[in-house]
């Protein structure tokens, strides 16, 4: 069962009561990529690694780690586009610890220059790694076209690298001090524990983070029209994404979008795999963020099939918005999403994550039974209505592959953004 409290300073501590052996506990703050500015671009990620470097209890990275390490559990951190999250899994025996450690790596990190200046030539080695992972660019172009003139529509491993000089333990305060805040800040908990008890121990554990006010980040908009970015890589096979719009997590339509999601999926594999032999793994995907989402078609494609590929996946998606899908179709794809939520809540990881990224959005966090009500309300005509309002001609199409490829693209879309 979930139990939230907020306390008189802003802080959130939730938990979660599961009968389990292992528990799971986590500090996530509003500190995520659309919270930065364009000079501070890169830094919520560089925080996250930095302040697992030590602490003035734990005054070293082996320290760190070796305090919940040697119970058997993990201790991490990872930054997302709206939140940066510190994390550990752990017996539920030994939990204490690793509230003990992140509490401190967040409150007195140590900021050391010579690690800090350290850690920028791995994070430098980090971001090198990403622009050649050709998936991902073409997953990052497409943001960069739906969400431009926003932070998420920022081209961070550029924007990263060049800020990097800059990022000092004076600038890491400093922006520690906007986002580090009690109002943006949730403790999540899960596993066989009592609520009061914990809300007492995190309280106690608190005593130097402010609350002076937390940053708006700039709302999403819908940019209308079609837009393509690519890149040219010496590559065999073309990375293709075309991103449409969809509902973010204040919107309900996300639960059918979800439901559509999962029928378009399989049809974009069945025609663009089996029917046409264009794709050895193409697919689709829906990332709502607050007020808006994504929803896209992926995968590794044919060079010299781009026309005919782009042409089917617009081709499917008229149809899915269209056409009423049929009732087994409907069926399969309430059982598939119901599935991964159900298997997802076996796990305290995913449990605390879910529950957690809610809270910290302001979005009302909903029982497992209660989502899948939502989903099972979901008829074959909203999932034809959801499709007809997102899949409009205001995609974007984002590709990285060989020149010609990358040509014919502008040809049918624009010349790269």
């Amino acid at each position: 069962m979930l139990k939230i409290t907020k306390l008189p300073s802003g802080l959130k501590i939730a938990t979660y009561k599961i009968d389990r052996k292992a528990a799971a506990i986590s500090f996530s703050f509003k500190g995520g990529n659309r919270n930065e500015t364009p000079t501070e671009l890169g830094t919520a990620h560089f925080l996250e690694h930095i302040l697992l470097k030590g602490s003035k209890k734990y005054p070293s990275p082996k320290l760190v780690k070796e305090s919940v390490q040697s119970l058997g559990g993990n201790i991490g951190g990872v930054t997302d586009n709206e939140q940066t999250v510190f994390h550990s899994r752990i017996l539920l025996e030994n939990i204490d610890q690793p509230l003990d450690t992140l509490t401190d790596i967040i409150q007195f990190p140590l900021l050391d220059p010579v690690i800090i200046e350290r850690e920028k030539e791995i994070i430098k080695e980090e971001y090198n790694r990403y622009n050649n992972n050709f998936e991902r660019r073409a997953f990052q172009f497409g943001s960069e076209l739906l969400w431009r003139g926003h932070p998420l529509g920022k081209p961070i491993d550029i924007w990263a690298l060049d800020n990097l000089v800059n990022i000092t333990p004076h600038s890491i305060k400093e922006f520690m001090s906007k986002h580090y805040i009690f109002d943006n800040c949730v403790v999540m908990i899960v596993g066989n524990v009592d609520h009061e008890e914990w809300v007492e121990k995190v309280s106690n554990k608190f005593d130097s983070i402010s609350n002076k006010g937390a940053e708006i980040s700039p709302v999403l908009k819908k940019l209308p029209g079609i837009q393509f970015k690519g890149e040219v890589r010496d590559t065999k096979q073309v990375n293709l994404n075309v991103s449409f719009y969809a509902p973010g997590f204040q919107n309900e339509d996300r639960f059918a979008v979800r439901i559509a999601n999962s029928i378009w999926d399989l049809r974009i594999i069945n025609n663009l795999r089996y029917e046409h032999g264009l794709s050895y793994s193409p697919g689709t995907s829906f990332n709502p963020y607050q007020e808006l989402g994504a929803w896209r078609v992926s995968g590794e494609f044919k060079s010299g099939s781009l026309k005919e590929s782009t042409g089917e996946i617009l081709k499917e998606a008229k149809l899915l918005s269209s056409s009423i899908p049929t009732e087994q179709e409907l069926v399969s794809a309430k059982a598939r999403v119901k599935s991964g939520l159900v298997f997802s809540s076996e796990s305290v990881l995913s449990i605390r994550d879910n529950y957690a990224e809610k809270i910290l959005l302001d979005i009302k966090p909903l029982e497992m039974e209660e989502v899948i009500n939502h989903y099972e309300k979901v008829s074959v005509e909203d999932v034809k209505r959801v499709a007809k309002i997102y899949l409009t001609d205001d995609f974007k199409v984002s590709a990285v592959g060989p020149v010609a490829d990358i040509n014919e693209l502008e040809k049918l879309y624009g010349k790269s953004s």
